[in-house]
């Protein structure tokens, strides 16, 4: 499974966009990106997150403006925090509630704390709102994005004897967001990474079980691999898990390169039991490598995404591509091409890459917003 990180234009669909007001589906996450407009289309939003410092519901949220608007310098937030919802008093006294609701240990977590083991886990509480959402008399979607191997991380003393032994609790960057990477040992965030997915793995498994043993559909995968400590289109950020559990299709191992776009076209197939509106394939039917293509779209100063730009020219903004068929790929990293292929996949690998970019909207630098293309980023809170 390849990641996908593409410029967002604006005229993607949403998974939630297949159900109408009849079906049953739930969001559940405390990821503050989800909730700046992806969550429009659910029928129910569970944020798990207090939200004790919004003392002006008319005023800016400190947290998701904070989500949104990363790639700022100081100065411009401020300013966009304060005066983007006309309301520069209410926005102010909602930032310094923020600031204070923080600095006294607030939990994250609305009703409680986190999971007994760990302040920064939640998997058990989402477990349990998972099972509250399948358990309707109606099928229902049920989408659930654990942040437990996000940073910031905590881990049980178990997880780490198995995978941070060389380290004493003392050492590692518990609590570090990836953001402070010059602050902390990058073996020893990697190895508290893997001691956070070990302790994940042990409290959704049980989930899992029983859902399949009550005719769920399960998918397990993620938006991107471990990226604190490599470059963006590092292979070990690329290759991201997917693990299908469904009761009609027989036990297997898919050796073939897909990507993370097939899977609304997936769920789609699985939902309605028909051919998906979304473009791509089915995971399901897959039985040869497919052309993946990974894009990472980024401002020269910053490196990093999620990222729109602001209508206009913009000559900072950077095309970083992939295309991968099987072991053979091509890149272009920095306007700089590269190849692991033979002449004539290369070629044609390259070709597929050109083409991409060719029709990229940042491809000039330049980016338009339509009255449609603006509706619809502001509805997913991208600007």
């Amino acid at each position: 499974m390849n990641e996908a990180s593409p410029y967002f234009d604006g005229n993607y669909r949403t998974i939630a966009d297949i159900y109408d007001t009849s079906k049953q589906s739930t969001l559940i996450s405390v990821n503050p990106f989800l909730f700046n407009g992806l969550h429009r289309e659910f029928g129910t939003v569970d944020k798990l997150m207090s939200e004790e410092y919004l003392i002006f519901e008319g005023g800016t949220n400190p947290r998701t403006f904070g989500a949104k608007n990363r790639t700022l310098s100081r100065a411009e937030r401020y300013w966009k925090f304060l005066f983007q919802e006309n309301a520069p008093f209410r926005s102010f006294v909602n930032g310094v509630a923020f600031k204070l609701w923080h600095r006294l240990d607030k939990t994250v977590v609305a009703g409680e704390r986190s999971d007994s083991s760990g302040e920064y886990q939640q998997a058990e509480i989402i477990n349990d709102r998972i099972e509250a959402a399948v358990d309707q008399p109606d099928d229902s979607f049920v989408l659930a994005n654990y942040m437990d191997v996000h940073p910031p991380f905590d881990v049980t003393d178990e997880s780490l004897e198995r995978f941070a032994d060389d380290w004493d609790r003392e050492e590692l960057p518990i609590g570090n967001s990836a953001r402070d990477a010059d602050t902390f040992n990058q073996k020893a965030m990697y190895d508290l990474y893997l001691s956070a997915v070990a302790d994940l793995d042990r409290r959704i498994t049980p989930l899992i079980r029983s859902l399949i043993n009550n005719g769920v559909t399960v998918f397990v995968t993620s938006d991107h691999g471990p990226w604190f400590a490599t470059e963006a289109l590092d292979e070990e950020r690329l290759n991201v898990p997917l693990i299908i559990f469904d009761s009609e299709e027989p036990a297997r191992t898919v050796d073939h390169t897909v990507s993370l776009r097939a899977l609304p076209h997936t769920t789609e197939r699985l939902v309605h039991s028909c051919d998906s509106s979304f473009p791509g394939y089915d995971l399901l039917d897959v039985t040869t490598d497919q052309t993946v293509v990974s894009e990472h779209v980024h401002r020269d100063t910053s490196g990093r995404g999620p990222f729109t730009a602001d209508e206009g020219t913009d000559t900072e903004i950077t095309n970083d591509i992939v295309v991968r068929e099987g072991t053979d790929y091509v890149t272009r990293i920095d306007g700089h091409w590269k190849s692991s292929a033979a002449e004539e996949i290369a070629v044609k690998l390259r070709e597929h890459a050109e083409s991409v970019l060719s029709h990229s909207p940042t491809r000039d630098g330049t980016v338009m917003h339509g009255s449609e293309m603006k509706e619809r980023l502001e509805d997913l809170g991208y600007i």
